[in-house]
C-alpha cells in the first residue's frame, strides 16, 4: 500500500515522498546504520531538554521565537558546561 500511487498523491508533501521516506529509514538499521545514534550521544538529552522548553514557550505565546531561542542557547551552553563538557 506504501507504494502506491494513491498514497503517494495523498503523502507528498512540499515535492517529498513521504512513503519512499519512510521506507528508506527501515533499511538503514539492515544497511547497518544506526539513523537514531544521535539520541545515545549524552549531550543529546542536555540540549534536547532545553529546546523543547522553547518551542513550548513560543506555541503557548509566552517568548517569541527570537528570544526564545536565544535564551535556550544560553541555557544549553550553560547546562553543558555544568556537565563538564567541552565547548
Amino acid at each position: 500500500m506504501i507504494e502506491s500511487e494513491a498514497y503517494r498523491k495523498l503523502n507528498t508533501v512540499n515535492g517529498q515522498d513521504l512513503g519512499a521516506l519512510y521506507l528508506q529509514v527501515l533499511e538503514l538499521p539492515a544497511k547497518g546504520e544506526n539513523y537514531m545514534a544521535y539520541r545515545t550521544v549524552k549531550e543529546f538529552p542536555i540540549v534536547g531538554d532545553v529546546i523543547n522548553k522553547a518551542v513550548e514557550q513560543v506555541v503557548t505565546g509566552q517568548l517569541s521565537g527570537r528570544d526564545a531561542m536565544n535564551a535556550a542557547q544560553d541555557q544549553a551552553v550553560a547546562n553543558l558546561r555544568r556537565a563538564g563538557t567541552a565547548l
